[in-house]
Protein backbone atom coordinates (compact mmCIF):
# COMPACT_ATOMS: atom_id res chain seq x y z
CA UNK A 1 0.00 0.00 0.00
CA UNK A 2 1.11 3.32 -1.25
CA UNK A 3 1.55 6.47 1.84
CA UNK A 4 0.77 9.96 1.19
CA UNK A 5 3.96 12.01 1.21
CA UNK A 6 6.45 8.45 0.93
CA UNK A 7 9.00 7.76 -1.36
CA UNK A 8 7.69 5.43 -4.08
CA UNK A 9 10.91 3.05 -4.13
CA UNK A 10 10.72 0.28 -7.52
CA UNK A 11 11.75 -3.27 -7.00
CA UNK A 12 12.17 -3.64 -10.84
CA UNK A 13 15.00 -2.21 -13.52
CA UNK A 14 13.98 1.36 -14.23
CA UNK A 15 13.84 3.37 -17.25
CA UNK A 16 17.19 4.23 -17.21
CA UNK A 17 18.50 0.79 -16.67
CA UNK A 18 16.26 -0.63 -19.43
CA UNK A 19 18.25 2.14 -21.58
CA UNK A 20 21.35 1.02 -20.82
CA UNK A 21 20.95 -2.33 -21.02
CA UNK A 22 19.57 -1.61 -24.15
CA UNK A 23 22.65 0.25 -24.89
CA UNK A 24 24.68 -2.76 -24.04
CA UNK A 25 23.08 -5.38 -25.92
CA UNK A 26 23.06 -2.75 -28.99
CA UNK A 27 26.84 -2.40 -28.61
CA UNK A 28 27.57 -6.27 -28.94
CA UNK A 29 24.99 -6.14 -31.99
CA UNK A 30 26.84 -3.35 -34.28
CA UNK A 31 30.51 -5.35 -32.76
CA UNK A 32 29.04 -8.53 -34.81
CA UNK A 33 28.25 -6.28 -37.52
CA UNK A 34 31.19 -5.26 -38.15
CA UNK A 35 33.11 -8.40 -38.36
CA UNK A 36 30.72 -9.64 -41.04
CA UNK A 37 32.23 -11.91 -43.74
CA UNK A 38 33.61 -9.34 -46.94
CA UNK A 39 31.95 -11.07 -49.40
CA UNK A 40 28.38 -10.74 -47.55
CA UNK A 41 26.22 -8.92 -50.22
CA UNK A 42 25.09 -5.69 -48.42
CA UNK A 43 21.80 -4.01 -49.43
CA UNK A 44 21.99 -1.58 -46.46
CA UNK A 45 24.21 1.09 -45.94
CA UNK A 46 25.79 0.69 -42.60
CA UNK A 47 23.91 3.40 -41.05
CA UNK A 48 20.61 2.16 -42.32
CA UNK A 49 22.01 -1.39 -40.74
CA UNK A 50 22.40 0.56 -37.26
CA UNK A 51 19.28 2.09 -37.40
CA UNK A 52 17.50 -1.45 -38.30
CA UNK A 53 19.39 -2.57 -35.13
CA UNK A 54 18.02 0.36 -33.08
CA UNK A 55 14.22 -0.95 -33.79
CA UNK A 56 15.17 -4.92 -32.55
CA UNK A 57 17.06 -4.23 -29.75
CA UNK A 58 14.36 -2.01 -28.52
CA UNK A 59 11.63 -4.64 -29.86
CA UNK A 60 13.42 -6.79 -26.74
CA UNK A 61 13.28 -4.86 -23.59
CA UNK A 62 12.51 -7.55 -20.80
CA UNK A 63 9.96 -6.44 -18.35
CA UNK A 64 10.37 -8.94 -15.65
CA UNK A 65 7.55 -11.00 -16.63
CA UNK A 66 5.80 -9.25 -14.45
CA UNK A 67 2.63 -6.70 -15.17
CA UNK A 68 3.37 -4.46 -12.24
CA UNK A 69 7.03 -3.80 -13.29
CA UNK A 70 5.72 -1.84 -16.40
CA UNK A 71 3.62 0.06 -14.08
CA UNK A 72 6.22 1.20 -12.15
CA UNK A 73 7.57 2.82 -15.55
CA UNK A 74 4.73 4.87 -16.25
CA UNK A 75 5.57 6.04 -12.17
CA UNK A 76 8.72 6.78 -13.37
CA UNK A 77 7.56 8.50 -16.88
CA UNK A 78 4.03 9.18 -16.35
CA UNK A 79 4.15 10.56 -20.27
CA UNK A 80 4.21 6.25 -20.56
CA UNK A 81 0.85 6.28 -19.52
CA UNK A 82 -0.30 9.69 -20.87
CA UNK A 83 0.41 9.59 -24.58
CA UNK A 84 -1.15 7.12 -27.61
CA UNK A 85 2.02 5.15 -28.49
CA UNK A 86 2.82 6.82 -32.33
CA UNK A 87 2.66 3.19 -33.90
CA UNK A 88 -0.68 2.34 -32.99
CA UNK A 89 -3.18 2.12 -35.19
CA UNK A 90 -6.35 2.82 -33.75
CA UNK A 91 -9.23 0.98 -35.09
CA UNK A 92 -12.55 1.17 -33.10
CA UNK A 93 -14.00 -2.41 -34.74
CA UNK A 94 -10.94 -3.80 -33.55
CA UNK A 95 -11.66 -7.35 -31.89
CA UNK A 96 -8.54 -7.46 -29.78
CA UNK A 97 -8.37 -3.30 -28.40
CA UNK A 98 -4.77 -2.73 -26.94
CA UNK A 99 -4.79 -2.77 -22.89
CA UNK A 100 -2.70 -0.70 -20.45
CA UNK A 101 -0.23 -2.54 -19.75
CA UNK A 102 0.43 -3.21 -24.03
CA UNK A 103 0.25 0.79 -24.14
CA UNK A 104 2.75 1.34 -21.59
CA UNK A 105 5.34 -1.34 -23.44
CA UNK A 106 5.03 0.12 -26.98
CA UNK A 107 5.41 4.00 -25.68
CA UNK A 108 8.30 2.00 -24.00
CA UNK A 109 9.97 0.78 -26.71
CA UNK A 110 9.49 4.42 -28.69
CA UNK A 111 11.25 6.10 -25.77
CA UNK A 112 14.19 3.59 -25.48
CA UNK A 113 14.11 3.63 -29.52
CA UNK A 114 14.73 7.43 -29.78
CA UNK A 115 17.52 7.20 -26.69
CA UNK A 116 19.26 5.45 -28.65
CA UNK A 117 19.03 7.16 -32.30
CA UNK A 118 20.13 10.70 -29.74
CA UNK A 119 23.14 8.49 -27.94
CA UNK A 120 24.03 6.86 -32.12
CA UNK A 121 24.00 10.59 -33.51
CA UNK A 122 26.45 12.48 -30.61
CA UNK A 123 28.58 8.65 -30.14
CA UNK A 124 28.56 6.48 -33.27
CA UNK A 125 29.33 3.11 -32.97
CA UNK A 126 31.16 2.29 -36.14
CA UNK A 127 32.03 3.61 -39.50
CA UNK A 128 28.98 4.91 -41.56
CA UNK A 129 30.96 4.55 -45.06
CA UNK A 130 32.49 1.07 -44.43
CA UNK A 131 30.87 -0.37 -41.60
CA UNK A 132 34.07 -2.10 -40.51
CA UNK A 133 35.62 -0.56 -37.61
CA UNK A 134 34.48 1.74 -34.76
CA UNK A 135 33.77 5.56 -35.30
CA UNK A 136 36.54 8.41 -34.19
CA UNK A 137 35.63 11.32 -36.74
CA UNK A 138 32.69 13.04 -37.92
CA UNK A 139 33.29 13.83 -41.57
CA UNK A 140 31.72 16.89 -43.24
CA UNK A 141 31.63 15.59 -47.32
CA UNK A 142 30.16 18.88 -48.11
CA UNK A 143 32.20 21.28 -46.43
CA UNK A 144 36.06 22.50 -47.89
CA UNK A 145 36.84 24.39 -44.58
CA UNK A 146 38.90 23.26 -41.71
CA UNK A 147 36.53 22.04 -38.60
CA UNK A 148 38.29 24.66 -36.05
CA UNK A 149 35.06 26.85 -36.33
CA UNK A 150 32.70 23.81 -35.59
CA UNK A 151 29.59 26.61 -35.04
CA UNK A 152 29.77 26.96 -38.32
CA UNK A 153 28.99 23.26 -38.91
CA UNK A 154 26.01 22.76 -36.77
CA UNK A 155 22.42 21.37 -38.86
CA UNK A 156 25.50 20.43 -41.81
CA UNK A 157 25.06 16.61 -43.17
CA UNK A 158 27.81 14.92 -40.97
CA UNK A 159 28.82 11.27 -41.30
CA UNK A 160 30.95 8.80 -38.71
CA UNK A 161 33.95 7.40 -40.54
CA UNK A 162 36.96 5.09 -38.62
CA UNK A 163 40.81 5.55 -39.33
CA UNK A 164 40.86 3.81 -42.14
CA UNK A 165 38.47 5.62 -44.33
CA UNK A 166 39.97 8.80 -42.68
CA UNK A 167 43.51 7.79 -43.97
CA UNK A 168 42.20 7.61 -47.64
CA UNK A 169 41.29 11.41 -47.27
CA UNK A 170 44.65 12.16 -45.86
CA UNK A 171 45.69 10.45 -49.24
CA UNK A 172 43.88 13.22 -51.33
CA UNK A 173 40.97 9.77 -51.85
CA UNK A 174 37.05 10.24 -51.83
CA UNK A 175 35.14 7.91 -49.73
CA UNK A 176 31.60 7.64 -51.15
CA UNK A 177 28.31 8.23 -48.81
CA UNK A 178 24.71 8.37 -49.52
CA UNK A 179 21.94 10.97 -49.09
CA UNK A 180 18.73 9.00 -49.84
CA UNK A 181 18.95 7.41 -53.05
CA UNK A 182 21.84 9.77 -54.51
CA UNK A 183 25.27 8.24 -54.66
CA UNK A 184 27.64 10.90 -54.19
CA UNK A 185 31.89 11.31 -53.54
CA UNK A 186 33.76 13.70 -51.58
CA UNK A 187 37.52 13.83 -50.72
CA UNK A 188 36.59 16.84 -47.58
CA UNK A 189 38.68 16.56 -45.23
CA UNK A 190 36.26 18.73 -42.84
CA UNK A 191 36.75 16.33 -39.47
CA UNK A 192 35.99 16.66 -36.08
CA UNK A 193 37.12 14.15 -33.53
CA UNK A 194 34.14 12.25 -31.65
CA UNK A 195 34.16 12.93 -27.60
CA UNK A 196 33.97 10.03 -25.16
CA UNK A 197 30.91 9.32 -23.55
CA UNK A 198 30.37 11.18 -20.35
CA UNK A 199 29.89 8.51 -17.39
CA UNK A 200 26.12 8.29 -16.08
CA UNK A 201 26.10 7.92 -12.13
CA UNK A 202 22.49 7.43 -10.15
CA UNK A 203 22.34 7.93 -6.77
CA UNK A 204 19.30 6.08 -5.83
CA UNK A 205 18.02 4.37 -9.19
CA UNK A 206 15.59 2.76 -7.01
CA UNK A 207 13.44 6.04 -6.08
CA UNK A 208 11.29 6.90 -8.95
CA UNK A 209 8.75 9.21 -7.21
CA UNK A 210 6.79 10.71 -4.06
CA UNK A 211 3.36 9.73 -3.20
CA UNK A 212 1.10 12.36 -3.56
CA UNK A 213 -0.33 13.75 -0.36
CA UNK A 214 -4.06 13.46 -0.83
CA UNK A 215 -3.77 9.93 -2.60
CA UNK A 216 -5.92 7.38 -1.22
CA UNK A 217 -6.09 3.66 -1.97
CA UNK A 218 -8.50 1.34 -3.56
CA UNK A 219 -10.04 0.62 -0.80
CA UNK A 220 -10.85 3.97 0.91
CA UNK A 221 -12.03 5.45 -2.74
CA UNK A 222 -14.58 2.23 -2.50
CA UNK A 223 -15.12 3.46 1.13
CA UNK A 224 -15.98 6.41 0.62
CA UNK A 225 -17.88 6.50 -2.37
CA UNK A 226 -20.19 3.44 -0.59
CA UNK A 227 -20.24 6.27 2.65
CA UNK A 228 -21.77 9.21 -0.05
CA UNK A 229 -23.76 6.61 -1.23
CA UNK A 230 -25.56 5.43 1.76
CA UNK A 231 -25.94 9.27 2.60
CA UNK A 232 -27.58 10.33 -0.45
CA UNK A 233 -30.21 7.39 -0.01
CA UNK A 234 -31.03 7.82 3.44
CA UNK A 235 -31.95 11.35 2.41
CA UNK A 236 -33.62 10.10 -0.21
CA UNK A 237 -35.68 7.84 2.04
CA UNK A 238 -36.25 9.86 4.58
CA UNK A 239 -37.24 13.13 2.79
CA UNK A 240 -38.82 11.45 -0.23
CA UNK A 241 -42.53 11.19 -1.06
CA UNK A 242 -42.36 7.75 -2.67
CA UNK A 243 -39.98 6.17 -0.15
CA UNK A 244 -37.11 4.31 -2.07
CA UNK A 245 -35.79 5.92 -5.46
CA UNK A 246 -36.49 4.78 -8.63
CA UNK A 247 -33.83 3.07 -10.90
CA UNK A 248 -32.81 6.17 -12.63
CA UNK A 249 -32.61 8.45 -9.76
CA UNK A 250 -30.08 5.65 -8.31
CA UNK A 251 -28.03 5.23 -11.58
CA UNK A 252 -27.75 9.12 -11.81
CA UNK A 253 -26.48 9.23 -8.10
CA UNK A 254 -24.30 6.21 -9.12
CA UNK A 255 -22.62 7.94 -11.57
CA UNK A 256 -22.20 11.54 -9.45
CA UNK A 257 -20.71 9.82 -6.55
CA UNK A 258 -18.61 7.43 -8.94
CA UNK A 259 -16.99 10.49 -10.62
CA UNK A 260 -16.39 12.29 -7.21
CA UNK A 261 -13.87 9.19 -5.53
CA UNK A 262 -12.36 8.33 -9.47
CA UNK A 263 -9.01 10.24 -9.68
CA UNK A 264 -8.93 13.17 -12.33
CA UNK A 265 -7.81 11.95 -15.77
CA UNK A 266 -5.78 15.11 -16.50
CA UNK A 267 -4.75 15.98 -13.04
CA UNK A 268 -3.57 12.90 -10.99
CA UNK A 269 -2.50 10.54 -13.53
CA UNK A 270 -0.19 9.16 -10.93
CA UNK A 271 -3.15 8.22 -8.74
CA UNK A 272 -4.58 6.14 -11.01
CA UNK A 273 -0.92 4.20 -12.06
CA UNK A 274 -0.82 3.74 -8.36
CA UNK A 275 -4.17 2.26 -8.25
CA UNK A 276 -3.20 -0.14 -10.93
CA UNK A 277 -0.12 -1.23 -8.83
CA UNK A 278 -2.37 -2.03 -6.20
CA UNK A 279 -4.77 -3.86 -8.24
CA UNK A 280 -2.77 -5.27 -11.39
CA UNK A 281 -6.57 -6.40 -13.07
CA UNK A 282 -6.89 -2.83 -13.57
CA UNK A 283 -4.23 -2.93 -16.30
CA UNK A 284 -4.44 -6.37 -17.39
CA UNK A 285 -8.18 -6.24 -18.58
CA UNK A 286 -9.65 -5.54 -22.25
CA UNK A 287 -11.33 -2.00 -22.13
CA UNK A 288 -15.29 -2.61 -22.42
CA UNK A 289 -17.00 -0.51 -24.94
CA UNK A 290 -13.99 0.30 -26.97
CA UNK A 291 -15.75 1.10 -29.95
CA UNK A 292 -17.43 4.08 -28.25
CA UNK A 293 -14.17 4.84 -26.34
CA UNK A 294 -12.22 5.62 -29.67
CA UNK A 295 -15.37 7.85 -31.02
CA UNK A 296 -15.81 9.48 -28.07
CA UNK A 297 -11.98 10.56 -27.16
CA UNK A 298 -11.33 11.50 -30.89
CA UNK A 299 -8.99 8.16 -31.61
CA UNK A 300 -6.63 9.29 -29.31
CA UNK A 301 -6.48 6.42 -26.54
CA UNK A 302 -3.64 6.40 -23.68
CA UNK A 303 -3.48 3.78 -20.74
CA UNK A 304 -4.44 6.58 -18.60
CA UNK A 305 -7.59 6.85 -20.11
CA UNK A 306 -8.48 3.11 -20.00
CA UNK A 307 -7.28 3.10 -16.16
CA UNK A 308 -9.56 5.93 -15.59
CA UNK A 309 -12.49 3.61 -17.41
CA UNK A 310 -11.24 0.47 -15.68
CA UNK A 311 -11.42 2.35 -11.93
CA UNK A 312 -14.93 3.91 -13.01
CA UNK A 313 -16.22 0.19 -13.69
CA UNK A 314 -14.89 -0.90 -10.30
CA UNK A 315 -16.22 1.55 -8.05
CA UNK A 316 -19.72 1.82 -10.19
CA UNK A 317 -19.92 -1.88 -9.64
CA UNK A 318 -19.70 -1.57 -6.09
CA UNK A 319 -21.91 1.35 -5.97
CA UNK A 320 -24.40 -0.99 -8.07
CA UNK A 321 -23.94 -4.19 -5.08
CA UNK A 322 -24.72 -1.37 -2.45
CA UNK A 323 -27.57 -0.41 -3.75
CA UNK A 324 -28.62 -4.15 -3.87
CA UNK A 325 -27.76 -4.82 -0.75
CA UNK A 326 -29.67 -1.90 0.59
CA UNK A 327 -32.64 -2.75 -1.10
CA UNK A 328 -32.65 -6.22 0.78
CA UNK A 329 -32.48 -4.27 3.89
CA UNK A 330 -35.63 -2.21 3.51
Amino acid sequence: MHIPNTPIHTPYLTCEQHFRDALERIKEKVADYMRRPVYECELDTPREEVNQLIIITAEEIEYDRNDQSVLYLAVEDLSLAQKQPEILEVDSEDDDPPWVEYLIRMNLEERIMRQLCRYIQEHPLCCEVCGREPATWFWFPRANEPASNSARLVGTQRWAIGETCKARLNHELGLPYQVGMTFCDSASTCLLSIEPEKEVSSEDPTTIGIVPSDYQTFAQRKAGAEKLFDGWLDHVVEHGQGGMPNPQEVENAIIHITFKVVPNLFKEPLHLVLLAIEEPSLATERPTYYSDLVEANGQEITASLLLFCAVMRSVSATLHQRWHFRQGDQ
